[in-house]
């Protein structure tokens, strides 16, 4: 199907938002939201080197390190293959990443925690949202006279369960816990019908409409169901109270993604808002990029993240620990575009 010239650009926002949302967290991992406005008093603008993991601005972390592979692994065997993309992932760890996961590390090596309740899965899994668009209905397209396109249907729809599957055996390859496939269920749902609509409302309807309806036809038990749909609806209400309090787990990183989705005044805004948060911020500024690139394309994000991305080269003599080209994220453009289909 060819795909119009909208929709390249929300592709090309949704991998761009991945990528540029992880740098920019990843300046400020892991520290509380007191540390991160002492450090940025006046918010932070520009992709820079992150200290913690001596990088360049720009330059991807396990998080979308990891997306790539998984990126590279779709389109080169069209389609998601879960063998190949385990054996993409395992190659990655052995390349010496400047960081990793513990859940993801026990899981490559054949002892994953079905408890883990980390939010390894969904840092990653963006490019299966990009490839998903090909799964969306026209019945979730916002109707011409704005009315809401019937999300029971799209829940029902046959294409929109194949990504969902799709989506659960990705997350349990490292995160087999309900929660953590419910949850990249929401997100890749979300991320698809973004991508096809550009509507923001649609992408949240979306994902609450198909987590709702994963009990009915899937393995994931009803409580865990209720959760993320829950996690959905209080994103829609209020701010996360506490970053540092379950900084990893999959509904704080969700939570925020659809709170920035919703309320952000640009993609830029709403992942400097989050990085600004302190916390997991490498992993929830790669959702919330990642979604509203999806809704509001790669033109929401400031020309210098898109500049750092496409020109970061991480390699001997530039930074401290070189990186494969597998991971370099310059030719994020071309691979959208061929995700997209």
């Amino acid at each position: 199907m060819e795909r119009s010239a909208a929709e390249i650009r929300r592709a090309w926002g949704c991998l761009l938002g991945q990528i540029a949302g992880d740098s920019l967290g990843s300046q400020v991992e892991f520290k509380d939201e007191e540390k991160v406005r002492a450090l940025y008093p006046a918010g932070m603008d520009e992709l820079e080197g992150s200290a913690l993991y001596g990088t360049l601005p720009g330059q991807p972390t396990d998080d979308s390190e990891m997306a790539l592979a998984l990126a590279r692994s779709l389109v080169t065997e069209g389609g998601f293959h879960a063998e190949k993309v385990r054996a993409a992932y395992a190659a990655w760890l052995g390349s010496h990443p400047v960081d990793f996961a513990h859940s993801v590390f026990r899981a490559l090596h054949g002892k994953v925690d079905a408890r883990s309740e980390a939010n390894c899965a969904l840092m990653r899994v963006s490019p299966l949202g990009i490839f998903g668009v090909r799964f969306v209905p026209d019945t979730a397209l916002p109707c011409d006279d704005g009315a809401v396109p019937d999300m029971k249907a799209l829940a029902e729809d046959t294409g929109m369960r194949k990504l969902a599957l799709l989506s659960m055996e990705e997350a349990a390859l490292t995160n087999p816990h309900p929660v953590c496939r419910a949850a990249s269920v929401s997100y890749v749902s979300a991320l698809a019908c973004g991508i096809r609509s550009g509507s923001r409302l649609a992408m949240w309807r979306a994902a609450c409409a198909v987590v709702e309806a994963l009990p009915l036809w899937s393995d994931i038990p009803a409580a865990e169901s209720v959760r993320v749909r829950d996690c959905l609806e209080r994103a829609r209400a209020q701010e996360l109270a506490n970053y540092q309090e379950n900084m990893s787990h999959v509904l704080t990183t969700l939570h925020n993604g659809f709170r920035r989705l919703l309320l952000a005044g640009s993609a830029g805004e709403g992942v400097r808002d989050t990085a600004m948060h302190g916390g997991d911020a490498a992993a929830n500024g790669a959702v919330a990029g990642a979604l509203l690139g999806a809704a509001l394309d790669i033109d929401s994000f400031p020309h210098q993240w898109a500049d750092a991305v496409l020109s970061c080269m991480p390699k001997e003599g530039r930074v401290a620990r070189p990186r494969p080209e597998a991971y370099w994220p310059m030719d994020f453009m071309p691979l959208a575009e061929r995700l997209l289909g």
